[in-house]
Protein backbone atom coordinates (compact mmCIF):
# COMPACT_ATOMS: atom_id res chain seq x y z
CA UNK A 1 0.00 0.00 0.00
CA UNK A 2 1.54 3.29 -0.57
CA UNK A 3 2.65 5.62 1.84
CA UNK A 4 1.75 9.64 3.31
CA UNK A 5 4.37 10.74 1.03
CA UNK A 6 5.41 14.53 0.36
CA UNK A 7 3.47 14.22 -2.99
CA UNK A 8 -0.54 16.26 -3.70
CA UNK A 9 -1.57 12.49 -3.76
CA UNK A 10 -1.85 8.78 -1.93
CA UNK A 11 -2.25 5.64 -3.90
CA UNK A 12 -4.73 3.43 -3.28
CA UNK A 13 -6.35 -0.31 -4.34
CA UNK A 14 -8.99 -1.99 -4.81
CA UNK A 15 -10.03 -5.10 -2.62
CA UNK A 16 -13.01 -7.18 -1.52
CA UNK A 17 -15.50 -4.52 -2.67
CA UNK A 18 -13.65 -1.92 -0.91
CA UNK A 19 -11.19 1.13 -2.03
CA UNK A 20 -8.08 1.09 0.58
CA UNK A 21 -5.57 3.80 1.15
CA UNK A 22 -3.14 5.05 3.96
CA UNK A 23 -4.46 7.77 5.97
CA UNK A 24 -3.05 9.57 9.08
CA UNK A 25 -5.41 9.24 12.39
CA UNK A 26 -3.28 11.63 14.63
CA UNK A 27 -0.58 11.61 13.47
CA UNK A 28 -0.11 8.12 13.24
CA UNK A 29 -0.37 6.20 9.59
CA UNK A 30 -3.44 3.71 9.32
CA UNK A 31 -4.36 1.46 6.93
CA UNK A 32 -7.86 2.30 6.02
CA UNK A 33 -10.97 1.78 3.72
CA UNK A 34 -13.51 4.14 2.69
CA UNK A 35 -16.91 2.88 3.11
CA UNK A 36 -19.72 5.16 2.53
CA UNK A 37 -22.13 2.22 3.73
CA UNK A 38 -21.24 3.07 7.10
CA UNK A 39 -23.06 5.82 8.78
CA UNK A 40 -19.92 5.60 11.61
CA UNK A 41 -15.99 5.57 11.40
CA UNK A 42 -14.87 3.15 13.44
CA UNK A 43 -11.33 2.10 14.39
CA UNK A 44 -9.60 -1.34 14.95
CA UNK A 45 -9.23 -2.01 19.43
CA UNK A 46 -5.22 -2.17 18.12
CA UNK A 47 -5.39 1.32 16.44
CA UNK A 48 -7.45 3.08 19.79
CA UNK A 49 -4.72 1.13 22.11
CA UNK A 50 -2.10 2.44 19.78
CA UNK A 51 -3.44 6.27 20.39
CA UNK A 52 -4.21 6.24 23.45
CA UNK A 53 -7.77 6.68 23.74
CA UNK A 54 -9.86 6.12 26.01
CA UNK A 55 -14.12 4.95 25.45
CA UNK A 56 -16.33 7.26 26.76
CA UNK A 57 -19.87 5.69 26.38
CA UNK A 58 -21.22 4.00 23.12
CA UNK A 59 -22.56 4.87 19.62
CA UNK A 60 -24.85 2.52 17.69
CA UNK A 61 -24.16 1.82 14.23
CA UNK A 62 -24.65 -0.66 11.23
CA UNK A 63 -22.01 -2.31 9.36
CA UNK A 64 -21.11 -5.63 7.77
CA UNK A 65 -25.10 -6.36 8.37
CA UNK A 66 -24.43 -6.08 11.74
CA UNK A 67 -26.14 -3.68 14.24
CA UNK A 68 -24.36 -2.97 17.48
CA UNK A 69 -23.65 -0.21 20.44
CA UNK A 70 -19.94 0.18 20.28
CA UNK A 71 -17.63 2.07 22.59
CA UNK A 72 -17.39 5.28 21.31
CA UNK A 73 -13.84 7.77 21.34
CA UNK A 74 -12.71 10.90 20.14
CA UNK A 75 -11.82 13.27 18.94
CA UNK A 76 -9.50 12.56 16.02
CA UNK A 77 -7.83 13.94 13.52
CA UNK A 78 -8.04 12.09 10.20
CA UNK A 79 -5.43 13.16 7.34
CA UNK A 80 -6.35 12.10 3.82
CA UNK A 81 -3.42 13.71 2.11
CA UNK A 82 -2.78 16.78 2.22
CA UNK A 83 -5.94 17.85 3.91
CA UNK A 84 -7.13 16.95 7.74
CA UNK A 85 -10.15 17.05 9.10
CA UNK A 86 -11.94 16.53 12.93
CA UNK A 87 -14.30 13.66 13.67
CA UNK A 88 -15.65 14.17 17.18
CA UNK A 89 -16.31 10.53 17.87
CA UNK A 90 -15.15 7.27 16.43
CA UNK A 91 -16.66 3.79 16.66
CA UNK A 92 -14.31 1.34 18.90
CA UNK A 93 -15.04 -2.25 17.12
CA UNK A 94 -16.29 -5.03 19.06
CA UNK A 95 -14.21 -7.99 18.49
CA UNK A 96 -17.43 -9.57 16.85
CA UNK A 97 -17.62 -6.48 14.80
CA UNK A 98 -13.74 -6.77 13.82
CA UNK A 99 -14.02 -10.43 12.63
CA UNK A 100 -16.15 -8.83 9.82
CA UNK A 101 -14.13 -6.24 9.14
CA UNK A 102 -12.19 -6.10 5.87
CA UNK A 103 -8.38 -7.65 6.12
CA UNK A 104 -5.95 -5.42 7.05
CA UNK A 105 -8.31 -2.41 7.88
CA UNK A 106 -7.48 -0.20 11.14
CA UNK A 107 -10.30 2.56 10.43
CA UNK A 108 -12.98 2.14 8.31
CA UNK A 109 -13.78 5.97 6.98
CA UNK A 110 -17.77 5.72 7.20
CA UNK A 111 -20.08 8.52 5.86
CA UNK A 112 -19.73 10.82 8.71
CA UNK A 113 -16.20 11.46 7.63
CA UNK A 114 -16.24 11.00 3.77
CA UNK A 115 -19.08 13.95 4.26
CA UNK A 116 -16.28 16.34 5.74
CA UNK A 117 -14.17 16.30 2.86
CA UNK A 118 -13.93 16.36 -0.83
CA UNK A 119 -11.81 13.72 -3.09
CA UNK A 120 -10.23 13.42 -6.53
CA UNK A 121 -9.53 9.94 -7.56
CA UNK A 122 -7.38 9.64 -10.66
CA UNK A 123 -7.96 5.51 -10.94
CA UNK A 124 -5.84 5.35 -14.00
CA UNK A 125 -3.12 6.17 -12.10
CA UNK A 126 -4.47 4.25 -8.78
CA UNK A 127 -3.95 8.38 -6.94
CA UNK A 128 -6.16 9.63 -4.48
CA UNK A 129 -6.22 13.08 -2.50
CA UNK A 130 -8.59 15.25 -0.84
CA UNK A 131 -8.76 18.79 -2.71
CA UNK A 132 -10.07 22.09 -1.84
CA UNK A 133 -13.10 23.82 -3.01
CA UNK A 134 -11.36 26.36 -4.61
CA UNK A 135 -9.23 23.57 -6.15
CA UNK A 136 -12.07 21.54 -7.16
CA UNK A 137 -13.46 25.17 -9.04
CA UNK A 138 -10.55 25.24 -10.52
CA UNK A 139 -10.12 21.60 -11.79
CA UNK A 140 -13.97 21.52 -12.85
CA UNK A 141 -14.40 25.13 -14.61
CA UNK A 142 -17.06 24.96 -17.17
CA UNK A 143 -18.11 21.03 -16.26
CA UNK A 144 -21.40 20.64 -14.70
CA UNK A 145 -21.60 18.92 -11.39
CA UNK A 146 -24.11 15.56 -11.28
CA UNK A 147 -25.84 14.94 -8.08
CA UNK A 148 -25.70 12.35 -6.24
CA UNK A 149 -28.00 10.29 -4.63
CA UNK A 150 -27.60 8.40 -1.23
CA UNK A 151 -29.87 4.89 -0.91
CA UNK A 152 -31.14 3.53 2.38
CA UNK A 153 -28.20 1.36 2.67
CA UNK A 154 -25.66 4.14 2.20
CA UNK A 155 -25.04 3.52 -1.52
CA UNK A 156 -23.91 6.11 -4.44
CA UNK A 157 -26.36 7.00 -6.90
CA UNK A 158 -25.63 8.88 -10.10
CA UNK A 159 -27.96 9.81 -12.94
CA UNK A 160 -26.73 8.04 -16.21
CA UNK A 161 -28.05 7.72 -19.89
CA UNK A 162 -27.19 4.89 -22.06
CA UNK A 163 -27.65 5.40 -25.44
CA UNK A 164 -30.53 7.56 -26.03
CA UNK A 165 -32.83 5.84 -23.48
CA UNK A 166 -34.31 8.30 -20.89
CA UNK A 167 -31.99 8.65 -17.89
CA UNK A 168 -31.37 5.92 -15.33
CA UNK A 169 -30.21 5.59 -11.79
CA UNK A 170 -26.33 3.44 -11.31
CA UNK A 171 -25.05 2.91 -8.57
CA UNK A 172 -21.59 4.26 -7.96
CA UNK A 173 -19.42 1.44 -7.16
CA UNK A 174 -15.53 2.49 -6.36
CA UNK A 175 -15.03 -0.37 -4.59
CA UNK A 176 -15.42 -2.47 -7.93
CA UNK A 177 -12.84 -3.83 -10.22
CA UNK A 178 -15.64 -4.34 -12.87
CA UNK A 179 -16.01 -1.51 -15.38
CA UNK A 180 -20.08 -1.94 -15.65
CA UNK A 181 -22.24 -4.75 -14.33
CA UNK A 182 -25.58 -4.63 -15.76
CA UNK A 183 -28.46 -6.63 -14.70
CA UNK A 184 -30.18 -9.18 -17.37
CA UNK A 185 -33.49 -7.84 -16.92
CA UNK A 186 -32.12 -4.27 -17.68
CA UNK A 187 -30.57 -5.91 -20.29
CA UNK A 188 -33.29 -7.55 -21.89
CA UNK A 189 -35.48 -4.36 -21.14
CA UNK A 190 -33.33 -1.86 -23.01
CA UNK A 191 -32.25 -4.28 -26.17
CA UNK A 192 -28.59 -4.50 -24.83
CA UNK A 193 -27.09 -6.85 -27.19
CA UNK A 194 -25.50 -9.43 -24.56
CA UNK A 195 -25.48 -12.36 -27.52
CA UNK A 196 -21.29 -11.76 -27.74
CA UNK A 197 -19.83 -13.49 -25.07
CA UNK A 198 -16.50 -12.96 -23.45
CA UNK A 199 -14.12 -13.88 -20.61
CA UNK A 200 -15.75 -16.29 -17.92
CA UNK A 201 -16.34 -14.04 -14.54
CA UNK A 202 -16.92 -16.29 -11.53
CA UNK A 203 -19.29 -15.99 -9.38
CA UNK A 204 -20.74 -12.30 -11.08
CA UNK A 205 -22.23 -12.77 -14.47
CA UNK A 206 -20.82 -13.30 -17.74
CA UNK A 207 -18.58 -10.51 -19.56
CA UNK A 208 -19.79 -9.47 -22.81
CA UNK A 209 -18.39 -7.71 -25.77
CA UNK A 210 -19.81 -3.99 -25.46
CA UNK A 211 -20.07 -3.51 -28.95
CA UNK A 212 -20.02 0.59 -28.51
CA UNK A 213 -22.47 0.22 -26.15
CA UNK A 214 -22.71 4.52 -24.93
CA UNK A 215 -22.73 5.60 -20.99
CA UNK A 216 -23.04 9.51 -20.44
CA UNK A 217 -22.40 10.98 -17.17
CA UNK A 218 -23.25 14.78 -17.20
CA UNK A 219 -20.98 15.54 -20.30
CA UNK A 220 -18.61 12.38 -20.19
CA UNK A 221 -19.43 9.58 -22.43
CA UNK A 222 -17.81 5.92 -21.28
CA UNK A 223 -17.82 3.06 -23.75
CA UNK A 224 -16.39 0.22 -21.51
CA UNK A 225 -14.77 -2.73 -23.59
CA UNK A 226 -17.01 -4.78 -21.93
CA UNK A 227 -20.27 -5.18 -19.64
CA UNK A 228 -20.75 -7.81 -17.23
CA UNK A 229 -24.24 -9.16 -17.28
CA UNK A 230 -25.00 -10.44 -14.02
CA UNK A 231 -28.76 -12.05 -12.01
CA UNK A 232 -28.83 -9.01 -9.42
CA UNK A 233 -32.40 -7.96 -9.34
CA UNK A 234 -31.26 -5.25 -6.38
CA UNK A 235 -29.38 -2.74 -8.94
CA UNK A 236 -29.76 -2.34 -12.58
CA UNK A 237 -26.16 -0.46 -13.31
CA UNK A 238 -23.44 -0.02 -11.54
CA UNK A 239 -20.08 1.64 -12.34
CA UNK A 240 -16.78 0.69 -10.87
CA UNK A 241 -14.10 2.20 -10.68
CA UNK A 242 -12.41 0.87 -13.91
CA UNK A 243 -15.02 2.87 -15.72
CA UNK A 244 -13.58 6.57 -14.53
CA UNK A 245 -9.64 5.46 -16.06
CA UNK A 246 -9.55 7.92 -18.58
CA UNK A 247 -11.40 10.54 -16.41
CA UNK A 248 -10.59 11.55 -12.90
CA UNK A 249 -13.57 12.48 -10.70
CA UNK A 250 -14.24 14.64 -7.79
CA UNK A 251 -16.80 13.10 -5.14
CA UNK A 252 -18.87 15.92 -2.63
CA UNK A 253 -20.57 13.86 -0.35
CA UNK A 254 -21.15 16.92 1.75
CA UNK A 255 -23.09 18.57 -1.18
CA UNK A 256 -23.56 14.94 -2.71
CA UNK A 257 -22.36 16.19 -6.06
CA UNK A 258 -19.52 14.45 -8.34
CA UNK A 259 -17.73 16.09 -11.14
CA UNK A 260 -15.63 14.45 -14.09
CA UNK A 261 -12.16 15.78 -14.75
CA UNK A 262 -11.97 16.12 -18.50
Amino acid sequence: MGGLIGQGFITFFVSAGLLHCPVAVDLHRADAVLDPRAPTTMISPALAQRLHLAPHGTVATTAYGLTAALPAAGPVTVGIHPASFRLATVAIETPEMERHAPPGAEIVLGADALAGVMLRLDVGRHRLSSISSSDAARATRGATPAALQVDEAGHLLVSIRIENDPPVLAMLDLGSDTPVTISRAFAAAHGIDVSQPGNAATGAGLDYVNNGLDIALDTAHFTPKTVRISDDSIVSIRLGAPVFEDHPIIIDLRTRKVWIVN
